[in-house]
């Protein structure tokens, strides 16, 4: 179970049109996105397609360096520098752990 799962069956659905005490939090944040610029967002835990990444059969750094590559991908030169890649490639070593 995720953090957000947790956070929606204590407080109700998140995201757009949410209700609660994170939905002020929520609209803050939102509202300080540029309006052209594209967000994604990645959720493990409910998959919209059938590879897991993580379920390869492969030791765990090789693992870490194509899922953070493939985040590489996924957004501009420079949006994720050396401390963010050094970072989302142990926390894929972790999980693998």
């Amino acid at each position: 179970m995720s953090v957000l799962e947790i956070v929606e069956l204590l407080d109700g659905p998140l995201g757009r049109d949410a209700q609660g005490p994170f939905a002020d939090a929520a609209e803050a944040a939102v509202s300080l996105v540029p309006e052209g610029r594209t967000c994604t967002l990645l959720d493990f835990s409910k998959p919209t397609c059938g590879f897991n990444p993580l379920a390869v059969d492969a030791p765990a750094d090789v693992i870490a360096d194509y899922v953070v590559a493939a985040l590489k991908n996924l957004f501009d030169d420079g949006d994720i520098r050396a401390s963010s890649d050094r970072y989302l490639r142990n926390a894929t070593i972790a999980v693998l752990a």
